[in-house]
């Protein structure tokens, strides 16, 4: 075992700031080689050491067995939209200098979330994520009480964008190390024994676990939305994917000038998560899926989503190492069920899927 101070702090020596994440795995490693520590190793972190633990996995997964990450540090791209709401704006300008680099090790997390983002999570890295539902602060004040839900959802998403990975919630408070040892050194002795059991196994028998990838075009999308009628009343779809969100052509070739042809991948994990990277590998969609025989599956989280009474049923076939997934809406689908359908078309429709992880 070999546990370390990182620089400006414990008995380490002091290190230019702002620091970033890429840094600290730098550090790491250079660390490793000088104390002639051989890997793969089993990497533990709690807090912002959960954070570098994470990227030095995504970054250098075939030297990483195992991953323990307790209580990671929100996204600042998901902090800002979703936890920025619920704080005044004292507590909203604490928060973004924070982010920026005034806290006590002169970390820009802002940089170090776009860093972790741009590597994709790793399909054969075993990663348990404990996370506490305690409050993360002592005395459950200011922007650490009004943010003390959110910040479990976001620990959930953490592991819900890592294929296979395992979430546990822990009712205690910042330092599940210190409060639930015991469970902490059981999960890291399961790790180095190699006995997760979450982790997506490529020889499962749910066929349909594993990454699937693919380039789709706007012509493609346009046409299997003409085919089940919601062409018209669902154009926005076509202008979030090939346009970027900004407005496109309102006449004559509704994809003149899109983006594309444009590189997908989805991946589904043995545990029943569901998730999706686009072209720059960045992780932009997660949920669950249910396997109801061997051509159909289910979505429950995305007809809830977007308000649909019913399951969001998708029949896909399975042919070697390609995927074809056939969306057909139910009889009498309007409103909350055409939303649905019209995502699991832009999703799902249109071509041939390929085994394997994005192309970046």
């Amino acid at each position: 075992m070999c546990t370390y101070d990182r620089a400006n702090t414990g008995a380490s020596g002091p290190a230019a700031t702002p620091r970033t994440s890429a840094d600290v795995v730098s550090d790491l490693r250079a660390l490793l080689a000088a104390a002639d520590v051989e890997g793969p190793y089993v990497l533990v972190g709690t807090s912002a050491g959960a954070f570098f633990a994470l990227h030095h996995a995504r970054l250098h997964p075939d030297d990483v067995v195992g991953v323990l990450a307790m209580n990671p540090p929100p996204l600042a791209s998901e902090w800002v939209v979703r936890a920025y709401p619920l704080l005044s704006d004292a507590e909203v300008a604490d928060e973004e200098a924070y982010y920026r680099g005034d806290n006590p090790e002169g970390f820009d997390w802002t940089t170090s979330s776009e860093q972790l983002e741009a590597t994709p999570s790793p399909a054969d890295v075993p990663l348990v994520l404990l996370h506490s539902t305690a409050t993360q602060c002592e005395g459950e004040v200011g922007a650490c009480s009004k943010t003390a839900d959110l910040y479990v959802e976001l620990g959930e998403e953490y592991a819900a964008a890592w294929p296979g990975a395992r979430f546990e919630a822990v009712d205690v408070t910042h330092a599940i190390h210190l409060a639930d040892e015991e469970r902490v050194v059981a999960i890291i002795a399961e790790l180095v024994a190699g006995q997760i059991d979450q982790i997506v196994d490529t020889e499962s028998d749910v066929a349909i676990v594993g990454s699937w990838h693919r380039a789709q075009s706007c012509q493609e999308m346009l046409a299997v939305f003409d085919a089940a009628g919601v062409a018209q009343s669902h154009l926005g779809w076509l202008q979030g994917n090939f346009f970027g969100g900004a407005p496109g052509p309102t006449v004559g070739d509704v994809c003149e000038g899109a983006l594309g042809p444009l590189e997908h991948e989805h991946f589904f994990t043995d545990s029943g998560e569901f998730g999706s990277h686009n072209e720059h590998g960045q992780q932009v969609d997660n949920g669950d899926y249910e396997l109801v025989d061997d051509d159909t599956l289910v979505f429950p989280s995305h007809a809830t989503e977007f308000g649909y009474n019913g399951d969001l049923s998708v029949n896909y076939e399975i042919t070697d190492d390609v995927v074809t997934f056939d969306v057909v809406l139910p009889d009498e689908c309007e409103d909350t069920c055409k939303d649905a359908y019209a995502w699991a078309l832009s999703a799902f429709a249109s071509g041939p899927w390929t085994r394997g992880e994005v192309l970046t």
